[in-house]
C-alpha cells in the first residue's frame, strides 16, 4: 500500500503553505504553495505560485514560480512562467510559457549517461 494520498485544492478554495510526499495534487482554486508530489494538475481555474517537484506538472490555469519536473504540459488554456527545469516539454497551441527554461535531458551530465549508455548498447 502506497503512503502516497491525492490532494485537491477547490474552486474558490485559497491556501498558503507547503504539500509534500502526495501522489496527485489538483489545483482548481489559488495556491501559494510548495509542492513535492508525483503529478500536479493546476486546473482551468486555479492560479499557483511557489515551487512545485513533481514527476508531472500539467498546467491548464496559472503557474507562477520554480518548476522542477520531468514532463511538463502546458495546455492551450495554460501558462507557467518562471525558473523552468525539465526533460520533456509539451506546449498546445495557446499554451505560454515564460522565463528561465532549462532542458535538465540536455545538461552535461546527462549528455554523458546517455553516450554512455549508447556505448554499452553498442556493445552488447
Amino acid at each position: 500500500m502506497s503512503d502516497m494520498s491525492d490532494v485537491v485544492i477547490g474552486e474558490g478554495v485559497v491556501i498558503s503553505g507547503e504539500i509534500s510526499n502526495a501522489q496527485t495534487v489538483v489545483i482548481n482554486g489559488s495556491a501559494d504553495v510548495t509542492i513535492s508530489a508525483e503529478q500536479v494538475i493546476v486546473g482551468a481555474n486555479g492560479q499557483m505560485k511557489g515551487k512545485v517537484s513533481a514527476q508531472l506538472v500539467e498546467v491548464e490555469g496559472t503557474l507562477e514560480g520554480m518548476i522542477d519536473s520531468t514532463t511538463l504540459c502546458v495546455r492551450s488554456t495554460g501558462s507557467a512562467t518562471g525558473t523552468i527545469s525539465y526533460q520533456d516539454v509539451e506546449i498546445e497551441i495557446g499554451g505560454r510559457i515564460l522565463g528561465e527554461l532549462r532542458n535538465v535531458a540536455d545538461t552535461p551530465p546527462a549528455r554523458k549517461k546517455k553516450k554512455a549508455a549508447a556505448a554499452e548498447n553498442e556493445e552488447g
